[in-house]
């Protein structure tokens, strides 16, 4: 026989007769179609590509080869306003080859932003572990409008796109705070509906240079910068003991009177609402069951110690925290890695575990420098049925002191002892309960004012603690729960002696260094700060004057670090629901004047028996910054 195939897949017989037979993508044989000399066939393959498969004097073969298809994609759909962290999978179904891969395309404003190849089934945008979503966390985005592109590619290099169109709006609108006319002080008010405001609420104040409320053409909107704090504050929580708290916001959100989009100039890190179990913890933190108006109340442990300090005449004064050092972080399906031996190598128990904190660290006054109780919120659930929501004031070292971070030895051993200035030698803690490793103005002159040789060290501040859950007889409850706490970008270094008249507030500052300055600080043998934060920020020198709580500043307190694990339990007899002091002891089955909440699941959990060696903490690392965010933070 003879023939050809045309452009147009036309097959034009040069011989007596010929019969075409057709097998199906299954092995099905179809009916064939008898030609003689003369006729001509034309093969379509639609929704794909034909391809010369084989051919001989004798015989040849066609094959229509098939594109893979996207048959759903998960949790976006067009118009859709995403929020928080989402789990977008791509459901594929297979052409005539394998699937080779699966690109995800973000775009905004026409243009391509980021992109995410998924090589191996399940096809999630930003991938999986073990089939568990890592999960997309759009508040990493600004709020507008999007595009997602999604191709499936087969093995055979024909591939299928989808295009979404979607929206992110990670920015609360909240409604219109009850007024009230009272100015922050040391004392409570009462705002009307019979609600009694905590110590902590109106604790902040707005930076008229930089926290304003601004409409849609960037012009300011007077009306709603007038009312700015009083909208700050709408962001509130019923906590256990029936007050009204603080609790977590976005560094920008939208006033509902007028539509402008008002800059906080802080940030309390990861939104809580998007915690797969947050409705677990609104629960633990309800008042009389009012879910609705529950959340994360800052401040609320401290207030308890208040009422503890009254009801038992302790002389352990009282401890408030400043607003904007409350910091917010979670993670979800962490494994629980256990480590055997004596060479450090990591073994995943099978565990894995959500964690979710609230840990109020200061790194913008001087108030750490001296104070070692800070209030903690740890909750944690695991696959083996750990489950603990624990609430208290941590002991991060003793009161009076720290340890120098970078102190010659390397070891972070050196105590500077600070005193009582604003802190009080009876607060409990010892060095057994954690430290707090600061920057002082020694790891300045030699780590971060340094030779043109060398790079300048980065702002960091570590605080571990050890948190623990005891009964009335001090026995252990939960224990071995060794957490750490650490800032990459620390926004002031200990400076003895170092005064800052030209602030209003400038008791909270003395003794402290603003690091921001140091990007300008030239020392007598001409060290200076080289390369790192200082050089971004400055445009290595070029941009003068940028003061320690201008946005543009190079260290915000943004750059955070948690260090988690579960720790053991020792309940199996006890009650779910304990009620401690505000340092987690003396733990009762009923509440007291004082007493803090814990949730303790009822079983004996010991992760070094179960395992044979011990569980090593795993880190989760965030940056919080964004354009409008300053010091104070």
């Amino acid at each position: 026989m003879a023939g050809v195939i045309t452009s147009s897949f036309a097959l034009v017989l040069a011989i007596v007769a010929l019969t075409v037979t057709f097998v199906g993508a299954a092995g099905q044989v179809k009916p064939p179609v008898n030609l003689v000399a003369g006729d001509s066939v034309t093969i379509n393959c639609a929704g794909g590509k034909l391809s010369n498969v084989s051919s001989s004097n004798t015989a040849f073969t066609i094959k229509c080869l098939g594109a893979p298809a996207i048959a759903q994609l998960t949790n976006i759909s067009a118009g859709a306003a995403l929020k928080g962290k989402v789990n977008i999978e791509a459901k594929v179904t297979e052409g005539s080859s394998p699937i080779a891969n699966v690109l995800f395309e973000l775009f905004q404003n026409g243009q391509k932003i980021h992109s995410w190849v998924e090589p191996a089934a399940p096809y999630f945008y930003y991938g999986d572990n073990n089939a568990q979503p890592n999960g997309w966390d759009t508040t990493n985005r600004a709020d507008g409008q999007y595009s997602l592109s999604v191709t499936v590619t087969g093995s055979d290099n024909l591939s299928s796109n989808l295009k979404v169109n979607f929206s992110i709006a990670n920015v609360v609108v909240v409604p219109t705070a009850t007024p009230t006319s009272a100015p922050p002080t040391a004392t409570p008010t009462t705002p009307p509906g019979g609600v009694q405001d905590s110590m902590s609420m109106g604790l902040w104040n707005p930076n008229p240079k930089f926290d304003v409320c601004k409409n849609a053409d960037g012009s300011i909107n007077a009306d709603a910068t007038a009312r700015i704090k009083q909208f700050h504050d709408s962001f509130s929580v019923i906590a256990p003991d029936g007050k009204r708290y603080p609790t977590w916001h976005p560094p920008v959100a939208k006033d509902p009177a007028t539509g402008a989009m008002c800059s906080f100039g802080h940030e309390h890190g990861k939104d809580p609402s998007t915690f797969p179990n947050w409705q677990e913890i609104k629960q633990y933190f309800a008042y009389n069951g009012d879910v609705a108006r529950s959340g994360i109340p800052f401040g609320y442990v401290n207030e308890q110690m208040d009422a503890w300090v009254t009801a038992t005449g302790s002389n352990i004064p009282m401890r408030h925290e400043d607003h904007v050092g409350h910091k917010v972080e979670w993670g979800t399906n962490i494994s629980v890695d256990i480590v055997k031996g004596s060479n450090g190598a990591k073994t995943p128990s099978g565990v894995t575990c959500n964690y979710f904190s609230k840990v109020h660290q200061g790194t913008t006054s001087h108030d750490a420098f001296e104070n070692n109780l800070h209030e903690l919120f740890y909750m944690v659930k695991c696959s083996d049925g750990q489950d603990l929501k624990l609430a208290r004031m941590m002991e991060f070292g003793k009161a009076g002191q720290f340890l120098r971070l970078c102190d010659p030895e390397g070891d972070r051993t050196t105590v500077i002892n600070t005193g009582f200035s604003y802190s009080n030698a009876a607060y409990p803690g010892t060095a057994q309960d954690g430290v707090r490793n600061i920057t002082d103005r020694s790891c300045v002159i030699n780590n971060f004012l340094v030779p043109g040789n060398k790079w300048t060290m980065n702002m960091y501040e570590a605080w571990p603690g050890s948190m623990s859950i005891t009964g009335a007889q001090g026995q252990p409850l939960v224990r071995t729960l060794d957490l750490l706490f650490d800032v990459e970008n620390s926004m002031r270094y200990y400076y003895p002696g170092k005064t800052h008249p030209e602030l209003a507030d400038a008791s909270k500052y003395s003794d402290a260094g603003f690091t921001m300055d140091l990007c300008y600080e030239v020392l007598a043998n001409g060290n200076k700060s080289h390369g790192g934060a200082c050089d971004a920020a400055t445009n290595s020198g070029s941009i003068k004057g940028i003061t320690w709580d201008d946005p543009r500043s190079a260290y915000k307190g943004t750059s955070r670090g948690m260090y988690v694990k579960p720790g053991d339990v020792q309940n199996a007899s006890g009650p779910a629901i304990w009620y401690t002091d505000p340092f987690g002891q003396n733990a009762k089955t009923t509440p007291f004047p004082g007493s803090v909440k814990q949730y303790i699941v009822q079983r004996d959990i010991n992760y070094g028996q179960k395992f044979g060696g011990f569980v090593d903490p795993t880190k989760m690392n965030s940056d919080f910054d964004a354009p409008t965010v300053h010091a104070p933070n």
